[in-house]
């Protein structure tokens, strides 16, 4: 039990070196976890063609083709919660809010990027994902 916590919190650290990102991260990823209509979270690392480095969050929601309204709002309502001013803001990014339909089709299929790593902070254990 310890070593997949040792595991876990590795993986915190390595995606988010800053220790208020991360912070803020976790505390979103936790918010996040206690939607129903929340289906994961992932954080995406993209290197763009030209060299340029950035992350998202992405949450995965219920929706067809996108996210229910109310899905939708629950999750603003949690980075409200966890970032509720503009200097904590700054610091997590604001999150994509996408169903799983829009993922599929624009967040992975993207041409402008060189690289990119896909890391699942929270997957819900209730629902399942078509692979």
């Amino acid at each position: 039990m310890i070593e997949g916590v040792e595991q876990n919190a590795v993986k915190w650290e390595r995606l988010f070196p800053d220790s208020k990102r991360r912070s803020l991260a976790q505390s979103y990823v936790d918010r996040a976890a206690t939607i129903p209509e929340v289906k994961r979270v992932e954080a995406i690392n993209v290197v763009n063609y030209d060299g340029a480095k950035r992350q998202m969050l992405v949450t995965i929601t219920d929706g067809k083709i996108n996210p229910t309204d109310e899905a939708f709002n629950a999750v603003l309502d949690a980075y409200d919660k966890v970032c509720p001013d503009l200097a904590s803001r700054r610091v997590l990014g604001s999150p994509q809010i996408v169903s799983q339909d829009q993922y599929n089709d624009v967040l992975i299929v993207q041409d402008g990027y060189k690289d990119q790593e896909v890391t699942p902070l929270w997957e819900n254990p209730s629902l399942k994902i078509p692979a």
